[in-house]
């Protein structure tokens, strides 16, 4: 009788950790977080504002943004949400930066 209910049936608990863990896709910033994917193009303009938010210790209020480059930011995954009138240098965004700096083009 005991058989029928999920936690008794060792059978279930085998199957359950065959399964790797999912990852919330209702959250682009943690899908395929850890898979390798070649960094965004960006203009000039865009890392100067990239380069302004890190000087402004990684987060500044959206409106420090300017409006024609934030969705855009946000889209490329380079900025994201933190707080409510907030955005913040994501990894990526990092990312982009140490290489622009270590890069001849930023010299």
């Amino acid at each position: 009788m005991h058989a029928q209910y999920a936690g008794s049936n060792p059978d279930h608990h085998a199957h359950e950790h065959a399964r790797p863990p999912r990852l919330n896709d209702a959250d682009p910033f943690l899908v395929n977080s850890g898979a390798t994917t070649p960094p965004p193009t960006v203009t000039d303009e865009h890392l100067q504002v990239l380069w302004r938010i890190s000087r402004a210790g990684g987060n500044v209020h959206r409106h420090a943004v300017p409006p024609h480059m934030l969705g855009t930011l946000l889209d490329q995954r380079l900025l994201m949400p933190f707080g409510p009138e907030r955005v913040e240098l994501t990894n990526h965004a990092i990312e982009l930066l140490v290489n622009a700096q270590q890069s001849p083009r930023a010299r």
